[in-house]
């Protein structure tokens, strides 16, 4: 690899990363939206066994909501708090993929995958949310 194009993919690295982490932090403290407050009443709030024993609904991501209660008994509860188990996931997963691919199959395609990762309008929404979808991309 050449000088220019290692330099080229650090830079693209960075400029990527840190839009990616700017983007996936900034307003996390904002209020929940409908989905949100009901793992949050029904489930996290509620504890171990509300979440395990309680009725189940498709929306209740349960090793989300018991992190969650685990994080709020100990900080006290707010959004920054419980999304932070779906954002921090979300961001080692990136990292691992980018890792990998740049390792295994070549810078492009590292460089490539985090642009999609960082620009996607869907994985904004989904990974900044109160629920397990950061856990499950990791996974």
């Amino acid at each position: 690899m050449t000088r220019t194009r290692r330099v080229l993919v650090a830079t693209s690295y960075a400029v990527l990363g840190s839009i990616l982490c700017w983007s996936r932090l900034f307003g996390l403290g904002a209020g929940y939206c409908c989905d949100e407050i009901r793992t949050v009443v029904n489930d996290v709030r509620g504890g171990p066994h509300a979440i395990l024993a309680g009725p189940y609904i498709p929306n209740n991501h349960e090793l989300f909501s018991f992190l969650g209660w685990a994080t709020t008994s100990v900080l006290g509860e707010s959004a920054v708090a419980l999304r932070l188990w779906s954002v921090v996931p979300f961001l080692l997963g990136v990292a691992v993929v980018t890792v990998w691919l740049h390792r295994r199959v070549g810078a492009l395609s590292a460089v490539l995958f985090l642009f999609l990762a960082t620009m996607s309008p869907l994985l904004l929404d989904i990974t900044r949310m109160a629920r397990g979808y950061g856990l499950a991309f990791l996974a």
